[in-house]
């Protein structure tokens, strides 16, 4: 998903593939918190909703290299 929203079109397509969670990783700013409520809103229902917490200094995930995106996500390892 790219943009603010998640289109009808985007909502149907991750319905019928079958996952089972999803992880929302919009931008860590006032316009991406507000994305992933909305995004939550509409998909809370039908996923297990996984919302990782940027470390405070990075804005969107293009700033963080893949080893500091692995860390972030050990977390959620049952995903």
């Amino acid at each position: 998903m790219l943009g603010e929203s998640l289109s009808e079109n985007q909502y149907l397509i991750l319905e019928k593939c079958g996952a089972m969670n999803l992880v929302i990783m919009t931008d860590n700013d006032f316009a991406g918190r507000n994305a992933a409520k909305n995004i939550v809103s509409k998909c809370k229902n039908l996923f297990n909703i996984i919302i990782p917490q940027y470390p405070n200094n990075i804005k969107d995930l293009g700033e963080m290299k893949n080893q500091n995106i692995k860390n972030m996500m050990k977390n959620y390892d049952n995903i």
